[in-house]
């Protein structure tokens, strides 16, 4: 027996026989079965792995761009912010084990959709390095591939897709996989119903109250990444009869879901709604709505709207919040709230109607009051309920974009009577 010590190993099989070659005592001759024989993997094609031809191949959803920062080549893709994404769909085989690695730098996050399931794992790297996340692609033919935002900014370069081997039922996953959450799952929803769409982008029907919430994603206007949900809205969709603006919307109902709710907002009676929200992108008009009051009446409609302003297609630096709907516009409170927040800063707030009065409250972590943001009396109307989501403004009869859309996220929302 020889113990050998290698400069360079290169293991070459030929009729059952493997020939190890390039060790410090020449070669060595092994006679070996096929039976014992490892193939090597098999490569996936991934369009533009490097990002070398910018994000062709690749769906991105801002905030992301190319980066000359790479690992290999001169590019790579930058995720800078929440929501951040870049994806690719990939042809499988199916009932196959698969191994998708990347390099990384700073905070990152990689995966795979299967069929709907996530896996994926996180981190964060103060220099390039090699992830890897492993996965079974049951009876699906295509996946998809992703790189997301995950707590910072992040770069990404080099995906590569193997396959490693047919999947039994037997085999564990080494990798955080997850599975399928749904946003009615991360904010509870069941007093609530979803104003949206049905059909393609750009030839879409509106929706007043989508059916089976409980399991609703749709990748264009409404998922979840598991701690937040999702509200985009484009320009050009088609919204409700009594309004111009188009809208992805919650709108509060009873607390078992089965009928829309309308409260008294002159009692003594609290209402309060409670949300972490935050404003990740604005349409090309600069406004939109993130959540409100909403009456029954021509008289009072919107008795108050919490807005973001501006500028047109803004998704990152500082807006400013506005107070618009009947207590301003009809009543003559004050719009301008002198609070200023940041695209992608989650804000804790408090809608609470009580007596007439209508205040807006900002909350410390904890739910305790950090400040009252804007207040009116007054208010006299008797039938109202509660909406948050994206609801743009300004936007009319403005043609559908792909690029002109507004999107916010909500993690928490809670309504309490």
């Amino acid at each position: 027996m020889h113990i050998l010590n290698f400069k360079m190993v290169a293991i070459m099989v030929c009729l059952g026989l493997m020939v190890i070659a390039g060790c410090d005592k020449g070669s060595v001759e092994i006679a070996c079965s096929t039976d014992n024989l490892v193939l090597k993997s098999t490569s996936v094609d991934i369009d533009n792995p490097g990002f070398e031809s910018d994000f062709d191949g690749w769906e991105d959803t801002d905030p992301s761009a190319i980066s000359s920062d790479a690992y290999s080549g001169s590019h790579s893709a930058k995720i800078t912010g929440s929501c951040g994404d870049v994806r690719q769909t990939v042809s499988v085989n199916s009932m196959t084990e698969y191994e998708l690695s990347a390099y990384v730098k700073d905070s990152w996050r990689i995966g795979v959709y299967v069929d709907g399931e996530k896996s994926s794992r996180s981190g964060n790297a103060s220099d390039w390095e090699k992830e890897t996340v492993t996965f079974s692609s049951g009876s699906a033919t295509s996946v998809i591939i992703f790189a997301q935002y995950n707590e910072g900014e992040g770069r990404f370069d080099d995906f590569e897709l193997i396959e490693v081997g047919d999947a039994t039922d037997d085999d564990a996953e080494d990798d955080d996989s997850e599975t399928t959450v749904y946003a009615y799952d991360v904010l509870g929803l069941q007093g609530w119903k979803l104003n949206a769409f049905e059909g393609s982008l750009g030839d879409l029907d509106y929706v007043d109250d989508i059916q089976n919430l409980e399991t609703y994603s749709n990748d264009d206007w409404f998922w979840t990444d598991g701690e937040k949900v999702y509200f985009r809205c484009y320009s050009g969709s088609p919204t409700s009869d009594g309004s111009g603006n188009p809208r992805v919307e919650l709108r509060e109902m009873t607390s078992d879901g089965s009928d829309e709710i309308y409260w008294d907002g002159t009692s003594d009676d609290s209402n309060i709604m409670e949300w972490k929200v935050s404003v990740e992108r604005l349409p090309s008009s600069g406004k939109l709505c993130f959540g409100q009051i909403h009456g029954p009446s021509d008289t009072f409609d919107d008795i108050i709207r919490v807005q973001a302003q501006g500028d047109g297609n803004q998704s990152s630096g500082e807006v400013r919040m506005r107070i618009l709907g009947w207590v301003t516009e009809d009543d003559g409170g004050d719009d301008e709230t002198g609070f200023y927040f940041d695209l992608g800063e989650e804000l804790y707030l408090r809608l609470d109607m009580t007596g007439g009065v209508v205040t807006l409250y900002l909350l410390e972590s904890d739910g305790s009051v950090s400040s009252t943001l804007f207040t009116h009396t007054g208010v006299n109307s008797e039938s109202n309920y509660f909406k948050a989501g994206t609801y743009l403004q300004s936007m009319q009869d403005e043609p559908y974009s792909s690029s002109d859309y507004g999107m916010v996220a909500i993690s928490y929302i809670n309504v309490k009577h």
